[in-house]
């Protein structure tokens, strides 16, 4: 149980955090539009790239399993496909709010799901 309670503490709550945060900045009107803009384009722009080359460089991708990563990446594309057809045709989304409708379901299907429940059904030397 304690495993199960540290994943939540160390992968999903902060994010869960960080969306609920923001949604309470913005309705007590914190953030104007412009400075939200620029709050995203510095994620987008700095610190995601700047994880991402960050976990490319300390992974060990030799011990990956080819066939399961690539099974998990035809899922998330099914699932970005999916969410992209219903925020468009169901909620009448344009391109660009569909996409990031889309990407919001992946990354939550990930961090929230397929992360904490690799690092609790598998030993720490299986998993990326």
């Amino acid at each position: 149980m304690a495993d199960i309670l540290n994943n939540f503490l160390s992968s999903v709550f902060p994010v869960a955090l960080m969306f609920f945060l923001g949604f309470w900045l913005a309705r007590r009107g914190v953030f104007e539009g412009d400075e939200a803009t620029a709050i995203l384009k510095f994620i987008a722009r700095i610190a995601a790239p700047a994880i991402l080359v960050s976990i490319l460089v300390t992974s060990d991708f030799g011990a990956a399993d080819l066939k399961l990563v690539g099974l998990y990446l035809l899922g998330e594309m099914l699932l970005y496909a999916v969410t992209a057809a219903i925020a468009v045709s169901l909620f009448r989304l344009d391109f660009k709010n569909a996409i990031l409708v889309s990407v919001a379901a992946s990354f939550s299907n990930h961090v929230m799901y397929a992360y904490p429940i690799a690092q609790f059904a598998f030993p720490p030397d299986m998993t990326l």
